[in-house]
This record gives C-alpha cells, sequence and structure tokens, in this order.
C-alpha cells in the first residue's frame, strides 16, 4: 500500500466513519474536495452508506474494507465515500430509492453505489457484498473489477445510458398529467384499509413474512380506521384487533428486550422470535406512541408495563445529561452479534431461586432448544396462567417469581460488555420521541414523561435552532448540518403535542417559527409539497420530495397534520393553503397505494373533517380533571389544550371569549366553528362521549 494513501475520517465527528477512520482505503466524507478529484481524475465514486450499529456494515467492514488487496484496488480505481446515514439522510434517501428503482425491491445497509463523477449517477447499486464470491452472490473484489472495468468502457456514454433513470425518480415528485381522481376524499382509507388485511399475519401478528418490522404506520393506519369505524353504521372490530394481536405478540417475543426494556430493529423471522439486535432511537419512539395509544383504545397493564419500561430504558440508556437522546445502540458487542443479551441456561440457573428459575424457564423455553447459535435469547413461549396451573400456585406468585428473576438477570446483564453507543443526537427523532413522551404522560398521567419531553424540547431550542435554522446532527457540542424537512415537520409536530401536556407561550411562538421556516426553506410553492432539503443547499443528481413511509413517518405528511392544526389554532389561512397544496399534490399516491401513506392519510382525515380543539381556560388545579377527560381516550381528531386563567397571547380561537365567571370552561371549535362554552365538568363528560 502506497505511503501517501490518506483516511480523510480520523478528524470526523460521526462514530460511524471514525469505525473506518484506521482502514487501508482512501476514504473521504462526502465533500466538495472528494466530487472534484472524481471529476479531475475522471475516476467513479464508490459510495458506501451504513450506520454505527448496523451489524452487516460491520461485517463488510471487518471483510473487506480491512483488506489491503482490496483496498489498493479501490485506492486505484474509484474515489471513495463513506457517508452515515444518519447524518446525511438526504444522500441516503437519494440511493435507497434509487435502488428500488433499478431493482424494484427494498435496498437497506450497508448500501454500496458506483456513481459517475460529473453527474453523480449510480451505474451499479448494490448493498452487502461477501469478501468471497458464491454461486448466490458475487464477492466484493469481484463486484469491483466488474465496475471499473464497466466504466472505462463505457465511459463515453454511461450517464447518457442512464437518464431514464434520473427522469424516473424526477417523476415521483410529480403529479402524472394524465392521471385523474376525484379529489381529495376518503376513499383511499379504505383501500388502505383493505391493503392492510392483505398482508397481514393472523397467526403472528404484523405484516408480511420475514424479515418482520414493526411497521408504524400500518398500526397506527389500522387504529385510525377502527376510530373512523367507530362513527359509521358498523364497528370495524377487525382492524382494532389486528393491531391489538400485532402488539401483544410484539411484547412476547424476542424482538422485545425483556430483561432491559425497548425493542429491537426488527424480527429476522416471522414470528417475532430473533430480532436483529440493534436498537434505533426511531423505533422505539414510533411503538411508545402506539402502545401509549392502544392503552386509550383497550386499557391493559401490558401496554403499559411495556411503555413504562421503555422508558426505563431510555433514560437510563439514551438520554444524555444535557436533555437529548442519542440514536443507537448497536446489534454488536465484543465482535458478536448479539452478544450482550444471550444466555446459557446453567448461567440462568446459577443467578436465580429453584421457583424463579423454573418459572423463567417455562415462560422464555429454556427446557427447549437453544434459539440462537447455542445460546438463548429471550422470548416469551408461555403464559403466565398456564405456568400457574401447571406449577399449582398462584398466577400472582408466578407474576412475582418472574419480575424478580429477570431483576437478578438485569443485574447480572449490566456487567457485561455493552454494545456501542452512537451519541450523536438527531433532531427528528428526537422529535418523533418528544411527541411520544407527550403521548405517555396524557395516557398514564405521568409527569416524569412530560419532564423528559420538555427538557429535550429546551435541548433542540438551546442547541440546534440558530439564526432562524434548524440544525439536524449534535455531536460532542458541534452542529454543522441545515436540518431537513423531516427536523422541521416532526419538530413542530412535536410542539404542538407539547403544548396539549403543558401550555407555554414559548413554545407556540417557537412553533410558528419553525412552521415558517419549514415554509420558508423547503415548500415547492408552485407544485405543492415539500422537498427533503432545503432550498440553498447544493444540488445532487436528484431533489426527493418525499411521501411514502419507510421506516420514519412521511415528512410532506406530518408536515401537513401539523399546519392544519396549527392553522385552525391560530387562524393562519396561509398554513392550511400550504397544508392543501401538499395534499393536492399527493393526491395520485393516495389513490395508488394509500397503505404506503399513512402520515399523508392522517392529514387527509384532518382536512377533510378537520381538527377538534378542545381549548381548556381556567385555575389549577380545578381544570385538571377536565383535561383528563378530554385526553382519556383515543381521538386522533381531538387536540386539547388547557390553559392558565392569566395566559397572555390567546390563540385566535379564543380571542373575545372570557370564562363568564366561572372557574373554568371549555371551548370546542370544529375548525373555524366554535360551539357556545362548557362551564360544567357534568356537560363537558356528557360531550366527550
Amino acid at each position: 500500500m502506497a505511503e501517501s494513501i490518506i483516511n480523510r475520517l480520523q478528524q470526523e465527528k460521526s462514530p460511524y466513519l471514525r469505525q473506518h477512520a484506521d482502514q487501508p482505503v482512501a476514504w473521504y466524507p462526502w465533500c466538495e474536495e472528494a466530487l472534484i478529484l472524481a471529476r479531475e481524475q475522471d475516476k467513479p465514486i464508490l459510495l458506501s452508506i451504513g450506520y454505527s450499529a448496523c451489524h452487516w456494515c460491520h461485517v463488510m467492514s471487518a471483510e473487506s474494507f480491512s483488506d489491503e488487496a482490496i483496498a489498493e484496488y479501490m485506492n486505484d480505481n474509484f474515489i471513495n465515500i463513506k457517508v452515515d446515514r444518519e447524518e446525511r439522510p438526504d444522500i441516503d434517501k437519494i440511493y435507497q430509492i434509487a435502488f428500488q428503482v433499478m431493482h424494484h425491491q427494498p435496498g437497506g445497509w450497508p448500501l454500496t453505489a458506483m456513481l459517475t463523477p460529473h453527474r453523480l449517477i449510480p451505474f451499479f447499486i448494490g448493498t452487502y457484498f461477501p469478501k468471497r464470491g458464491s454461486e448466490s452472490m458475487p464477492g466484493f473484489l469481484e463486484i469491483l473489477e466488474q465496475t471499473a472495468e464497466f466504466y472505462q468502457t463505457y465511459h463515453d456514454t454511461i450517464e447518457d445510458n442512464h437518464q431514464p433513470l434520473i427522469d424516473a425518480l424526477n417523476m415521483l415528485n410529480t403529479q402524472p398529467e394524465h392521471k385523474e381522481t376525484n379529489g381529495i376524499n376518503s376513499k383511499p382509507m379504505t383501500i388502505a384499509r383493505i391493503e392492510y388485511e392483505e398482508v397481514y399475519d393472523e397467526e403472528h401478528g404484523g405484516f408480511g413474512t420475514s424479515p418482520k418490522f414493526p411497521n408504524a404506520g400500518n398500526l397506527s393506519g389500522l387504529m385510525h380506521y377502527w376510530f373512523l369505524s367507530k362513527h359509521q353504521k358498523e364497528e370495524d372490530k377487525a382492524s382494532l384487533t389486528m393491531a391489538c394481536h400485532t402488539l401483544e405478540q410484539m411484547a412476547k417475543g424476542g424482538i422485545h428486550d425483556h430483561v432491559g426494556g425497548g425493542f429491537f430493529r426488527y424480527s429476522v423471522d416471522s414470528k417475532w422470535r430473533i430480532p436483529h439486535f440493534e436498537k434505533m432511537l426511531y423505533d422505539n419512539a414510533l411503538l411508545l406512541s402506539l402502545y401509549s395509544q392502544m392503552h386509550q383504545c383497550v386499557p391493559s397493564p401490558v401496554y403499559q408495563q411495556v411503555a413504562d419500561q421503555l422508558i426505563a430504558w431510555l433514560i437510563r440508556d439514551m438520554r444524555a445529561p444535557t436533555g437529548g437522546f442519542y440514536a443507537t445502540l448497536s446489534a454488536d458487542s465484543e465482535k458478536e452479534e448479539g452478544k450482550f443479551y444471550l444466555w446459557q441456561r446453567d448461567e440462568i440457573q446459577a443467578l436465580l431461586s429453584n421457583n424463579e428459575f423454573v418459572v423463567i424457564s417455562e415462560s422464555f423455553g429454556l427446557d427447549k432448544s437453544a434459539n440462537f447459535h447455542g445460546s438463548w435469547h429471550l422470548c416469551n413461549t408461555q403464559a403466565t396462567a398456564s405456568i400457574a396451573n401447571a406449577m399449582k400456585m398462584s398466577e400472582q406468585s408466578v407474576k412475582k417469581y418472574l419480575q424478580s428473576g429477570l431483576k437478578k438477570l438485569f443485574v447480572a446483564r449490566q456487567e457485561r460488555v455493552s454494545p456501542n453507543r452512537d451519541e450523536k443526537i438527531l433532531t427528528a427523532w428526537n422529535a418523533l420521541l418528544v411527541k411520544s413522551l407527550c403521548k405517555h404522560a396524557q395516557t398514564f398521567d405521568n409527569a416524569q414523561s412530560a419532564v423528559l419531553a420538555e427538557n429535550c424540547l429546551q435541548f433542540i431550542y438551546d442547541n440546534q435552532w440558530k439564526r432562524n435554522r434548524l440544525y439536524s446532527v449534535y455531536m460532542d457540542g458541534q452542529q454543522n448540518i441545515p436540518g431537513f424537512l423531516d427536523d422541521y415537520a416532526f419538530l413542530l409536530d412535536a410542539l404542538i403535542a407539547m403544548l396539549q401536556v403543558k401550555w407555554d407561550n414559548r413554545w407556540l411562538k417557537w412553533a410558528t417559527a419553525i412552521a415558517d421556516s419549514m415554509i420558508a426553506w423547503f415548500e415547492d410553492d408552485t407544485n405543492g409539497g415539500f422537498y427533503f432539503t432545503p432550498h440553498d443547499q447544493a444540488p445532487l443528481v436528484y431533489r426527493p420530495k418525499p411521501l411514502m413511509e419507510d421506516a420514519l413517518p412521511s415528512g410532506n405528511g406530518v408536515a401537513a397534520q401539523a399546519l392544519l392544526v396549527l392553522g385552525y389554532l391560530l387562524g393562519n389561512v396561509h398554513y392550511l393553503t400550504v397544508a392543501e397544496r401538499t395534499l393536492k399534490m399527493a393526491d395520485h399516491v393516495l389513490h395508488d397505494r394509500p397503505s404506503y401513506h399513512e402520515a399523508l392519510l392522517y392529514a387527509m382525515d384532518l382536512y377533510l373533517n378537520l381538527p377538534q380543539l378542545v381549548i381548556i381556560q381556567g385555575k389549577a388545579p380545578a381544570s385538571t380533571p377536565w383535561k383528563q377527560a378530554a385526553q382519556k381516550n383515543y381521538n386522533p381528531r381531538r387536540f386539547v389544550f388547557s390553559l392558565p386563567e392569566d395566559t397572555s397571547q390567546l390563540p385566535t380561537v379564543l380571542q373575545n371569549k372570557t370564562l363568564a365567571g366561572k372557574d373554568v370552561a371549555a371551548f370546542v371549535c370544529q375548525g373555524v366553528q366554535c360551539l357556545s362554552p362548557i362551564t360544567t365538568l357534568e356537560q363537558f363528560k356528557s360531550f366527550l362521549k
């Protein structure tokens, strides 16, 4: 290897990039220097995208990127760029979409793409490649050789030949001219309900086979559809059953960490038994909201226990001292996948009393064969009632031994080498969590969750909001990546959620600033909708306008939802108009595959039926039972704001309204139409029914 080779990842803040900083590859981060060099030397770009918690990223790194011979070939024939997908979701989104267009299936990580140096068009794109090939998959060096030869052979025509790919990507941002719909209407919701059931797994819950992801959008959609059906001729109990069954099966399965709380990213099997062991902040944020909302629909100690344990995990393992929350925990520890979470039966027996061991063994199938490479990953296989019957003891006693046994396992597990933690604080993911913490606080009247949410918002305000611009990533006291659409949309949504937990005029003021900035920097004011990147970002091969759900909700859908609520709360017609333009722009996808666009479906429902704003004003603590009554049950159309009596800067819907001598009054508005004030708690509860 030539001594002149320089790996430029040493000075990067990203833990994922630093994981590759000592390799013999001449890595660059995504930067102008690398792009200029590729053009000057007329070399294709080898783009590798991953993230620090990704197991197969670690495997490819160890197998290929650390190999001297492979690195030498990469350095001689490519300009090599490494990207952290959590740090640059814009780049990742572009090339993941390109993968789907080229392969007609979802991509994944690590993502491996060969790009033309001038227009950054992918002429080859794949995911993980092993060092050595097999009948089913070529080896990485073979891929390098073939793509380098392909570029040299077709050098003069390769970019022109891939123009159809660029055209296909750009078409995703526009409504086809020939496409005719009936305008914004509720039909897509009904179609989505059918599509959810078509892929639903009746036996194990969830959607599809393996690998099986939580798919929060589908679950949220089913709950939403059930709510809508309650106001029609016949309640669709099957929708609620599908969502309930899935959340219960996930809670029992190995995708749920029974010892330490929280959820892993996905299950490698269809039965939720064995997970891919990384833990992501965004997954757990979305699931916290779902379990909290399901408890509003069908109260159950299971939902509360799962949600409470999830929050305990967040506080213990993911919360920064400054109030924000870290991004991920790796799948690996001590260079082995899942090692931190796995057990030997003898190890468990030595830690527990006889009764505890019997209950744990029966609960998690320790009497059966090991389920993961000679070890046990805990996955619930038997209910406590069944164990109680077999052991001839009370179910309460079984639950006691189960909990005490799990606590002992937790203490022992804490002595192990923990998985690596990626300590980036991502604005979008933290905003998702703030909203979920607010939902938990409302559902379970949990003051701790409200404080966590408010402290997290304060962290973002203090560190990520500079000169009326939002920043995306905080790491080691620095932020240098301007925010993307998800950062703005999710934060605006989180601020509206926070105002429903605790009214504070500074959060309302910030919400309007976020909304104005989002519209100014991201809206396509000609065709409607929002781009993922701000208007002043250097252009890439394609500028996405994301409509579809992926692991995260659609930024366009969340933006439209939040603008509708804030628009009616403040009487801001411009916000309502922008939301309407977004929905009209997305109308064709809502009619084509609505189940892929849950956030937009929710926004569509708010647009058609209008958000119900319930504004409670009065003296505390007299107003508290009013607020609790209004927030008790699941109602995705209802937004409840409880304002202290002396609140200044009242929302538009409250202007010229007074308490009329009462301690508490509720003002209920559907859009711009408001009812007469309700002045007794009994009348208010009657109205809510």
